[in-house]
Parts: C-alpha cells; sequence; structure tokens
C-alpha cells in the first residue's frame, strides 16, 4: 500500500496535499485548493495501469478541501 501511495504521490505532485491510507485498502486523496479534484481523479484513472501492478486492490478517494469526497474509484475491477 505504502509503494501504491509513493507512485500516486509521485504522479499528482504538489497538486495533491496529502495522501493517507484510510483503511486496510483505501487511499485517500487530499487535493490542494484550487485544484478540481474530479479532473484530478480522472486523470489518475486514465493512468492508473501504467502505475501500479495488475493485481493490486484498493479503493482511491478524492477529497477536496472541506473534507467532502468528489469522487472514488477502486483498482481490479
Amino acid at each position: 500500500m505504502e509503494e501504491l501511495m509513493n507512485q500516486i504521490k509521485a504522479f499528482l505532485g504538489d497538486r495533491a496535499k496529502n495522501i493517507f491510507k484510510k483503511g486496510p485498502a483505501e487511499i485517500e486523496v487530499v487535493v490542494n485548493k484550487g485544484e478540481n479534484a474530479q479532473q484530478l481523479s480522472a486523470h489518475l484513472k486514465e493512468h492508473i495501469i501504467a502505475l501500479v501492478s495488475e493485481d493490486a486492490i484498493a479503493k482511491i478517494s478524492f477529497v477536496d478541501q472541506s473534507g467532502e469526497i468528489t469522487d472514488s474509484f477502486s483498482l481490479n475491477q
């Protein structure tokens, strides 16, 4: 899970304020103020295959500055 978090962090760069493990197979990405969380989520979805192994299982949620989940998706579905 740490490796996946590091890969997401590297991919999103400074557009993400914080990336942390929320559960055993869940990652939450808090986006920086002024960033569009839904666009970042869509961008990550387009490129996630290149970042993770085929058998990775995780739920990734994108959260705005107010703590609202704006989008989420699961890997290996």
